[in-house]
């Protein structure tokens, strides 16, 4: 019986996996890496408001960035300078508790793993200052 129900997990598996990579496959390209309820998509470091300069800014001084997040979402005190010092301290932190304020839509764990994975902080950052000053 065992082996019965393992091999119909199997199945469902294999079959949310091709129903998966259907709808992906016939997404259009300019949507395949947007996030659910992101204006932009992760990787479009080149997009609008900030453009490059925006990703610049994320990769170089985030606390920048975090500093201006945090005076549109309030999600610690101080203003700017709150926000820039508790996300010098500690980024992933900061964006856990921010990224929701901004997209309701997200999630406190993915916005802290999208902060820590070091090729997606900068893109991430990016990404949520664009939706919250669009």
């Amino acid at each position: 019986a065992q082996a019965i129900l393992a091999q119909e997990r199997l199945c469902q598996d294999r079959e949310s996996v091709a129903r998966l990579t259907r709808s992906w496959c016939t997404r259009p390209a300019h949507t395949r890496g947007k996030m659910s309820g992101w204006s932009t998509g992760l990787f479009e470091v080149t997009a609008e408001p900030g453009g490059i300069v925006l990703f610049l800014k994320s990769w170089f001084c985030p606390c920048l960035i975090m500093g201006e997040l945090n005076t549109k979402a309030e999600a610690c005190p101080g203003g700017c300078a709150g926000g820039g010092l508790i996300g010098w301290c500690c980024g992933p932190c900061f964006m856990a508790v921010t990224a929701p304020k901004i997209n309701s839509s997200e999630t406190q764990p993915m916005a802290f793993l999208y902060s820590c994975i070091p090729c997606t902080g900068p893109c991430y950052l990016s990404q949520v200052h664009r939706h919250a000053f669009k």
